[in-house]
């Protein structure tokens, strides 16, 4: 885990997940989404085969690797077996292509639990296509099981995603 005490992410697999503890926090639902300004400059995709002409910001470098491939099924849905489509922007930060996609600069998949989603004017796009979700885990080390810390922050965590995600978000528009 690089040093870290404890991160939330999705599941880790491997020799290196024997040592861990894995703890289910929440399901995060994805859709696409890009601006008014956006889909006004460069239409407003259909099908999946239309997001060949479009801008897609993509998640970081994990283009191809589990379990990130999720954050990325708009380089690949659509497409014939084995090919991409290239990301017109990669970036790792969720809140960075929010930014992007609310400044116009494309199309993003993002967890329809963001915050501040349904404030934002980002308008969901291929609504119809059935996408994937991305479970996230709250993940320690079996040595921090007795952990008081560890244990409190997981306590607060499930709290706080329970009450605050899964919402359904009143304000979004969709097309």
């Amino acid at each position: 885990m690089g040093g870290a005490h404890v991160v939330i992410r999705p599941r880790v697999f491997g020799p290196e997940a024997e040592d861990l503890i894995q703890e289910h926090l929440l399901t995060n639902y994805t859709g696409l989404y890009a601006s008014q300004d956006y889909l006004t400059k460069f239409g407003v995709p259909e099908k999946p085969e239309d997001l060949d002409h479009h801008q897609l910001i993509a998640y970081g470098n994990h283009i191809e690797a589990e379990p990130y491939k999720a954050m990325n099924w708009h380089l690949i849905m659509g497409t014939e077996e084995g090919n991409r489509r290239e990301a017109y922007i990669q970036v790792n930060s969720p809140q960075a292509r929010f930014s992007m996609a609310k400044d116009g600069l494309g199309i993003i998949c993002l967890s329809k639990e963001h915050p501040g989603l349904g404030e934002s004017g980002l308008i969901q796009v291929l609504p119809h296509i059935p996408i994937p979700s991305v479970e996230s885990f709250y993940i320690y080390s079996k040595e921090l099981a007795k952990s008081k810390k560890v244990i409190a922050l997981r306590d607060y965590m499930q709290k706080a995603f329970n009450r605050d995600f899964g919402k359904n978000n009143e304000n979004m528009k969709i097309l």
